[in-house]
C-alpha cells in the first residue's frame, strides 16, 4: 500500500530585518529636514528569491495552493536573515 505525503509546513517561516526607504510629505524648512530611516522586521513564509529579492507571504491556502499577502524585499536593503521554523512534510 502507497502511503501519501501530506505537506504539514510547505514553507519555512523566516524573519528578515531590512531598512526600509522613507518619504516626507509637505514642505519643511532645510532645518528642520533630517533622515530616520525606517528599521522593519518581517515575518512570514519564504517563497522564494531571485537575484534580487526575497519573497513573503503571509497566508498560504492548501488546499487550492494559493498564497496572500506577498512582500519582495530587496536584498540590498535586508539586514538579517533567521529561519524561525523549517518547512516539514509527513
Amino acid at each position: 500500500m502507497k502511503t501519501k505525503r501530506v505537506i504539514v509546513d510547505k514553507f519555512d517561516v523566516v524573519l528578515i530585518k531590512w531598512i526600509d526607504a522613507v518619504s516626507c510629505p509637505g514642505w519643511k524648512d532645510i532645518e528642520e529636514w533630517s533622515i530616520h530611516p525606517y528599521y522593519v522586521n518581517s515575518v512570514g513564509m519564504f517563497l522564494g528569491e531571485d537575484e534580487k529579492h526575497w519573497t513573503l507571504c503571509l497566508n498560504y491556502a492548501w488546499f487550492n495552493d494559493q498564497v496572500s499577502d506577498t512582500v519582495s524585499i530587496p536584498k540590498r536593503m535586508i539586514t538579517h536573515v533567521e529561519v524561525l521554523k523549517r518547512a516539514k512534510t509527513l
